[in-house]
């Protein structure tokens, strides 16, 4: 193997490795604020008063409560989803 293929094939693996953990960590955090389906009561246990409530807009009426580093967003009274912040 000449040079020239030996550094392109280094620089593969190392991107895929770079690629393969920053998808874990994504994975893990993720997990970290996994909300489908649970009660805001439940939310409210399980993280504390959020940092603001945004009030109800639509039909159905969608509610967001926004924590440090992520936002639940509700239909009625269940989560539908978690978004975590950008840094």
């Amino acid at each position: 193997m000449n040079l020239r293929k030996f550094l392109l094939l280094a620089l593969l693996m190392i991107g895929t490795s770079q690629i393969t953990a920053a998808l874990a960590a994504t994975s893990n955090n993720a997990s970290a604020v996994d909300v489908h389906g649970q009660s805001m009561e439940t939310i409210l246990q399980r993280f504390g008063e959020p940092e603001t409530k945004m009030a109800p807009v639509g039909d159905p009426p969608i509610t967001r409560w926004a924590y440090p580093g992520f936002t639940v967003y509700f239909e009625h009274q269940l989560a539908i989803h978690a978004v975590k912040h950008r840094p």
